[in-house]
C-alpha cells in the first residue's frame, strides 16, 4: 500500500494520475504522521527543494528509513546509507525505483537504517538537543559582545 500524506499544489494532478491505481491512497494533510510513520516501512520524501523538512526528523524518531532527495538541509539530517537512501534531484524514476525497493526487498537494510536513524535523531535533534544547540549560540554571542 502506498499512502502519499501531504497537501499542495500539484494534488489534482495527483489524484489524476492514482485513480483507479490499486493500493494507492491519497490522504491529504493529517495530523496524526507518527502514527502514520510508525506503520510504514519506508518513508519517500522526493523533492527538488528543502532546507529543513520536518518528516524527516518524525521519520528518524519513529525508526523508519528514508529514500530521499540529495537538496538543501537533507543530507546534514540524513547521511547516505547510514539512516536512510540519498538520490540526486530531480528524483528520476528510476533511481527513486533503484534507492525504494532496495530496502523494500531487505528487511534487515530497513531494520538498520532505521535504528541508525533513531539513534541521530536522539543524538541530534531532540527538543533538548535543539535547545542545548540554540543557548550555546546565544552565550557565544554574548561573550564575544562582552569582549568588545
Amino acid at each position: 500500500m502506498l499512502l502519499v500524506a501531504g497537501d499542495g499544489p500539484i494534488r489534482g494532478e495527483l489524484e489524476r494520475r492514482a485513480a483507479g491505481v490499486d493500493g494507492v491512497r491519497l490522504l491529504g494533510h493529517r495530523s496524526d504522521v507518527m502514527e502514520l510513520l510508525d506503520s510504514a516501512d519506508v518513508l519517500v520524501h522526493p523533492t527538488d527543494f528543502d532546507a529543513l523538512p520536518t518528516v524527516l526528523l518524525e521519520a528518524m524518531a519513529a525508526g523508519t528509513p528514508i529514500v530521499a532527495t540529495r537538496v538543501g538541509g537533507i543530507p546534514e539530517i540524513v547521511q547516505d546509507g547510514i539512516q536512510g537512501l540519498l538520490i540526486d534531484a530531480p528524483a528520476h524514476p528510476e533511481r527513486l525505483a533503484q534507492a525504494l525497493g532496495a530496502l523494500l526487498e531487505d528487511e534487515r537494510l530497513r531494520g538498520e537504517l532505521g535504528t541508525a536513524g533513531r539513534r541521530r535523531f536522539e543524538q541530534c535533534f531532540t527538543v533538548e538537543r535543539w535547545a542545548a544547540a540554540t543557548r550555546s549560540v546565544y552565550e557565544r554571542a554574548i561573550e564575544r559582545s562582552r569582549a568588545k
